[in-house]
């Protein structure tokens, strides 16, 4: 496996690494430490365990480029809400997504978040929207036209996810802000933080979110 770096972004004076890792390509899981090795084995889908071995693999290269330490030698630590960081480098913020065999890790100085979904029809559309959006946001979703409202709910949920992710402090964030449903600038500024948006191939939605400011 070798990770690409697709993107640099800049969000105010917060700079955001963006890689890809490719999920499919054959790797060794020399790296990965022995918590890593019984957490992979817990998964009894090959398919699962496969994509969770790569990811974490990748995650160890892309890190150990960004801290120039080995990494196999990567030592993670975890929030109170299951947010991971690393032991001997704090500074470095990071979050990892994946979606079937496509995985990104955002790499930055400043708490960071991304969510990476593949749009595609969605028969529990509006259960999930009452799960996860805010009043505000379902009233949004449900006035736009139904030909509209898939996209505009996986674009709102990367938004969401990725804001959360970067918070860390779990999904009881998720009906306690809202965002415009449909807003369609790349960028989005909310309380200290931006949201930025971009689409991958093969209808991979892509939300960024990063700490600005003071």
């Amino acid at each position: 496996m070798s990770p690409a770096l697709i993107r640099t972004v800049q969000l105010d004076e917060t700079q955001v690494a963006l890689w890809q890792c490719d999920l499919s390509a054959p790797v060794s899981d020399e790296v990965l430490s022995s918590d890593e090795h019984i957490r992979a084995a817990r998964l009894i889908i090959p398919d699962k365990r496969r994509r969770f071995v790569a990811a974490r693999v990748g995650l160890r290269l892309i890190l150990g480029l960004a801290t120039q330490c080995r990494p196999d030698a990567l030592v993670f630590g975890y929030g109170a809400h299951g947010k991971p960081y690393l032991v001997d480098a704090p500074w470095c913020e990071f979050n990892l997504a994946h979606s079937a065999d496509v995985a990104l890790v955002a790499v930055s100085q400043r708490p960071v978040g991304v969510d990476i979904e593949q749009s595609r029809p969605l028969s529990t559309l509006a259960q999930m929207a009452q799960i996860a959006f805010s009043a505000q946001e379902q009233t949004e979703l449900d006035a736009l036209p139904v030909e509209q409202r898939v996209s505009a709910f996986f674009r709102t949920w990367t938004r969401k996810e990725a804001l959360m992710k970067a918070h860390g402090a779990g999904f009881k964030l998720a009906k306690t802000f809202s965002l415009p449903v449909s807003h369609n600038a790349e960028i989005i500024r909310l309380d200290g933080w931006l949201i930025y948006d971009l689409n991958l191939a093969d209808n991979m939605i892509v939300a960024i979110a990063a700490a600005v400011g003071s």
